[in-house]
């Protein structure tokens, strides 16, 4: 994948066994499912709205924000914002999966700080 990316005028961002970010001529993440929580955001993933590819449910893609953000601090504002839209457009979210996902990152703070915003 990386090699193809390349080809195409992606550039490497940040590469690590579980996570592959490209920029450049798009901005592209990859998350490599290695551990359990990724494999578990695969078998969550659910249709929406005729999609025909499952797509990771909003919880999931909130706790895929914040290891963006930490993992390049450049992504920050964007990926907080983003993550703030989600959170206001989906009330009724599982805060507990949200936490267990700020919690690996030492990010529960800020996101508890996002979530009084709304």
């Amino acid at each position: 994948a990386t090699s193809a990316l390349h080809k195409m005028n992606f550039k490497s961002l940040h590469e690590t066994a579980e996570v592959s970010h490209f920029g450049g001529v798009g901005q592209l993440d990859i998350l490599w499912a290695n551990r359990e929580p990724t494999q578990e955001m695969i078998r969550s993933a659910k249709s929406v709205q005729g999609f025909p590819v499952p797509v990771v449910i909003a919880e999931d893609i909130i706790g895929l924000k914040i290891q963006a953000y930490t993992n390049d601090p450049k992504r920050e504002f964007q990926d907080k914002a983003d993550i703030l839209s989600l959170l206001d457009h989906n009330r009724t979210l599982d805060l507990k999966r949200i936490r267990k996902y700020a919690e690996m990152f030492n990010e529960w703070p800020t996101i508890d700080g996002l979530l009084k915003r709304i």
